[in-house]
């Protein structure tokens, strides 16, 4: 009698997972002021970006390096490439967006914004910032986080985003239990944008408390401060952008994860109005 060898049925596929309204369209051209506007920056833009990143990488990294390990000393514009073909993917999915400023003439890179998915409770969006070294103090600086707060008022569907470094410094966000972030019209882990270290629910922080040491700071349990140097840095975390995980969240093997006590999570991270189809 032949061996009967079991059928096996192919797995369903998932429904992708959004953090914005499905019928939501992000904006593509935006006008900031007479002589700049922001459209979603591309891998095409490399060469660009690479002048404008490594021009202000110790002022950049000031900034972004103790969340992201990004710009990390070493950057190369083969790493920076796969960096900016994976944020096109992600900004064709709507699962973070990266803007680039450019002049009229777009010669010149001259920053980034950022609008991600939050990467803690507190907010239904993490939104941040960067302009080249030779635009701090100016005029363009100056007015650029009040246009951004405008811009994301009036043409993206958040009810509390959270503006990086201007509302809470990424040593604070840092120091932010590791709560799944709240949905887009849902409780936000019962904090409030005013003072979201201060307001953070019992339970959020109760599910933290292996991690926290007495003074309310991540120990190495949870996460490193975000005071670690560079070297530190590179070597403790993970960056939220700027390097590709060694084993991307979504390819790791369920059955492996759980013999070796890993958690297997979804990434919720991850990186203007599109006319059709950043």
């Amino acid at each position: 009698m032949p061996e009967v060898v079991p059928e096996v049925l192919p797995e369903p596929e998932r429904e992708p997972v959004t953090w914005l309204p499905a019928a939501w369209c992000r904006p593509q051209w935006v006008p900031l002021d007479a002589g700049h506007h922001l459209r979603p920056l591309a891998a095409a833009d490399i060469d660009l970006q690479m002048a404008a990143v490594i021009g202000s990488r110790e002022r950049i990294w000031a900034d972004f390096g103790a969340a992201w390990g990004w710009p990390a000393p070493d950057l190369t514009r083969e790493r920076e490439l796969v960096n900016l073909t994976r944020t096109e993917a992600e900004a064709a999915a709507h699962e973070s967006f990266v803007y680039a400023v450019f002049p009229e003439d777009e010669r010149t890179l001259l920053g980034n914004v950022y609008v991600d998915p939050p990467g803690r409770p507190g907010a239904d969006a993490d939104v941040s910032w960067w302009l080249v070294e030779e635009l701090a103090g100016s005029p363009l600086a100056a007015r650029l986080e009040s246009w951004v707060r405008r811009w994301i008022a009036e043409a993206w569907p958040f009810q509390r985003p959270r503006f990086l470094p201007a509302d809470l410094t990424w040593a604070q966000w840092l120091d932010l239990p590791e709560g799944v972030p709240c949905p887009l019209a849902g409780d936000c882990g019962g904090m409030s944008t005013n003072d979201p270290i201060r307001e953070a629910s019992e339970a959020d922080l109760a599910e933290q408390e292996q991690g926290l040491d007495g003074s309310g700071m991540l120990t190495e349990a949870g996460a490193p401060s975000g005071e670690a140097n560079e070297a530190d840095v590179l070597e403790q975390r993970q960056p939220l952008r700027g390097a590709e995980p060694a084993v991307a969240a979504n390819e790791v093997d369920e059955a492996d994860a759980l013999e070796q006590g890993t958690e297997v999570t979804t990434d919720d991270d991850g990186y203007p109005h599109e006319a059709e189809e950043r």
